[in-house]
């Protein structure tokens, strides 16, 4: 006798899943037959088992979901896989499959939306998003996906409509802040930014507010608004009061991330020079490192946003610039007041997350470096090796030639005035 080895009841027995009572009594009482509890008795109670859930109504309408429970599972197991792989197609079909059984599985639903959104199906991901917020509408993270789902179609207004709605169920997500605030800049909606940084950051100011300060503070500069500068400077400098090294570490993430062709860059660069007033030598290094990069680039590529030419920090604007323009860069250029107690430095384990970033050099020449030795020796693993060298360690090869030209300087005036002694009293 073969052994039943399946825990599937209409398999045990030997039924479609849409037999009727007659047929699974029959085919109960023909396998028992077959099976004794004598001879079989495994066997034997798997079959009693399989009979007693499927001859009751409730019993079988309860195993018929969680057939259908896990089948859907099953499938969607094997989409979330296909999109880990970037399978998208296929796991697109996966999951409609998984809909055929259950045509309101919500897990499901949501799914299918994110692979329409990953295979830029973007009308058929909202189609689909739309569909379940009419079923769950204070859902946020189906109207975060409506939000992204209009972005990618640059329907701005479309998705600043679910990102507000997004942000009236959570009032202090930051990031929905920062993406609305994204959304209203490409949408040219500028004063909605400065209302929406004004409602949110209400007192009292905490270090979670960090991101969105130092947002508000980069759209003020952007955007020449003076007064809002000083608002967004004000307060981080409230936070810095408490705050300083975690402040100084946010300002300095946000300026590599941004472009050294814009003149906030420089700003702000200064103001964390002025921030650090209890003498963090590793803010100092990078400081000192970043103003003279910013002078470097800009002499060698001008001020390309503003149409400024080798303008340095503290400089003249050129006469292109416009006088708003002008206006905002010579109050930039000037020592910004910080608002504070007197601190002695200590070190700070934060410190050390600048380090790394103080003595790096320009990705632009670090490329050219790499071409250069690329080509001039015909190896391209000797070409990546030099730029990336100069790229973390650009600092320190300048402080060396800086040290090594000196020495050379010294060398030539003393061998100078060693000359004119000897020729004074030969």
């Amino acid at each position: 006798m073969m052994k039943i080895d399946t825990k599937n009841y209409y398999t045990i027995l030997n039924v479609s899943q849409e037999a009727t009572e007659d047929e699974i009594k029959k085919a109960f009482y023909k396998l028992v037959r077959i099976y004794t509890n004598e001879q079989h008795h495994e066997e034997y109670q798997l079959i009693r088992e399989a009979y007693n859930a499927l001859s009751n109504s409730e019993q079988r309408r309860a195993y018929d979901e969680q057939i259908i429970h896990e089948d859907i599972n099953i499938l969607l197991n094997e989409a979330d896989r296909l999109l880990e792989n970037e399978q998208t197609a296929n796991a697109i079909v996966k999951i409609k499959q998984a809909l055929a059984i259950n045509p309101k599985h919500l897990n499901a639903r949501k799914l299918l939306a994110q692979g329409y959104m990953r295979n830029g199906q973007f009308e058929q991901a909202i189609q689909v998003l739309k569909d379940l917020q009419s079923d769950i509408p204070n859902d946020v993270g189906i109207l975060i996906s409506l939000m992204d789902a209009y972005i990618e179609l640059q329907r701005y207004k479309d998705a600043a409509n679910y990102a507000e709605q997004a942000l009236s169920l959570e009032p202090t997500n930051d990031f929905l802040v920062m993406d609305l605030a994204r959304i209203y800049s490409i949408d040219n909606r500028i004063k909605d930014i400065f209302t929406l940084f004004k409602n949110h950051l209400k007192d009292p100011i905490v270090l979670r507010n960090l991101p969105i300060i130092i947002m508000m503070w980069d759209y003020a500069m952007y955007y020449n608004y003076e007064n809002k500068v000083k608002q967004a400077e004000d307060k981080l400098q409230h936070l810095a009061i408490e705050n300083r090294d975690d402040v100084i570490i946010g300002i300095i993430r946000h300026v590599e991330d941004h472009s050294e062709k814009w003149f906030g860059f420089r700003h702000a660069i200064q103001f964390v020079k002025n921030l650090n007033n209890y003498g963090n030598p590793d803010f100092a290094q990078w400081t000192s490192n970043m103003q003279q990069y910013v002078t470097d680039d800009i002499y060698y590529f001008g001020d390309i946003d503003y149409g400024d030419f080798a303008i340095k920090h503290g400089g003249k604007p050129s006469k292109n610039t416009p006088p708003k323009q002008v206006k905002m860069q010579e109050t930039f250029s000037q020592q910004i007041p910080v608002k504070q107690e007197q601190h002695t430095y200590q070190s700070s384990p934060v410190s050390a997350q600048v380090r790394e970033v103080a003595f790096r050099g320009s990705v632009f020449w670090a490329i050219l470096f790499g071409i250069i030795f690329a080509v001039s020796t015909e190896s391209i693993g000797l070409g990546v090796i030099v730029a990336l060298v100069w790229y973390f360690l650009a600092g320190y090869i300048k402080n060396i030639f800086s040290f090594l030209i000196g020495c050379g300087c010294l060398l030539i005036i003393a061998t100078l005035v060693i000359g004119v002694i000897i020729n004074i009293f030969s």
